[in-house]
């Protein structure tokens, strides 16, 4: 981040070419670290071609900056092991696996899983569910995500703690 200028105070605009999937790891790791103003562009790359927005292929150059990491957040938006299991005994937590069906079941163990299958008492939802993943790969509207996550026990109203391969 030092290298491409970028400061603290900034505020970072993510995107990939794959419906959000990549934006997002980066947005959970830079909030992870303490980095608070960023923004996801919806439908990433595919949305920003279709309106015909210009590209370019030029790399810009940039004045270093001195960017510091910020004390690990774990409170807020990650669980360690030892929590995860006492949580998991407290029926209140919900827990959602959000790789695919394959994943989940078992039946496909991607390159650098440790282990076929879930963890006890995960719900699984694909997160590709979330955005219209074969479409304009823009995320789903508030009302739709809350039917999907309605029909699976997400109400909003227990802790979730989420989980992928990555």
């Amino acid at each position: 981040l030092s290298k491409m200028g970028i400061a603290p105070s900034d505020t970072l605009i993510l995107y990939d070419d794959k419906a959000e999937c990549d934006a997002a790891r980066l947005w959970w790791i830079l909030k992870f670290y303490g980095h608070e103003n960023m923004k996801l562009l919806n439908g990433g790359m595919k949305a920003w071609r279709a309106i015909d927005t210009l590209l370019t292929e030029e790399i810009p150059s940039f004045l270093p900056s001195e960017y510091a990491f910020q004390t690990l957040n774990d409170s807020s938006i990650y669980i360690s092991h030892k929590r995860l299991i006492s949580k998991l005994l407290d029926t209140s937590t919900v827990l959602i696996d959000v790789r695919g069906v394959d994943e989940y079941s078992g039946t496909m163990l991607k390159n650098g899983a440790a282990s076929a299958g879930h963890i006890p008492k995960a719900i699984n939802l694909d997160w590709a569910e979330a955005v219209d993943y074969n479409g304009d790969h823009k995320f789903l509207s508030a009302s739709e995500l809350k039917r999907k996550y309605d029909a699976i026990g997400i109400t909003g109203d227990r802790p979730v703690v989420s989980y992928c391969h990555s």
